[in-house]
């Protein structure tokens, strides 16, 4: 159906010293977690409000890094966004309509 994954590599090791600090920026949340507390009227929904959040940042965040990893391969700049301005779409020649709104959203 995808032909295109066995040139993913899903792991590895050898580049990790490059998503360490996003991680950590991305989760230093902590001082920010009172502040998004406060409004929130049931303080023993908060855990479950908390898990359900990060479950669809994580399913989000790993939906769009596969699709743009497996659509550009080892050509996928560090700011991804930065690949799709000048898509074309996979029609041919003529660029369809729906190519400029996603070179557009970038």
């Amino acid at each position: 159906m995808f032909p295109f994954f066995h040139s993913v590599k899903w792991f590895d090791l050898s580049n990790f010293y490059l998503l360490l600090p996003i991680a950590l920026f991305a989760n230093i949340f902590h001082h920010s977690v009172p502040a998004l507390s406060q409004p929130v009227p049931n303080k023993k929904s908060l855990s479950n409000i908390f898990l359900v959040t990060f479950l669809l940042c994580f399913v989000a965040y790993t939906l769009i890094g596969v699709s743009v990893a497996t659509f550009f391969k080892n050509g996928t700049l560090s700011a991804s966004n930065l690949n799709w301005t000048g898509y074309k779409g996979e029609t041919g020649n003529d660029t369809p309509w729906w190519a400029h709104i996603i070179r557009f959203l970038d």
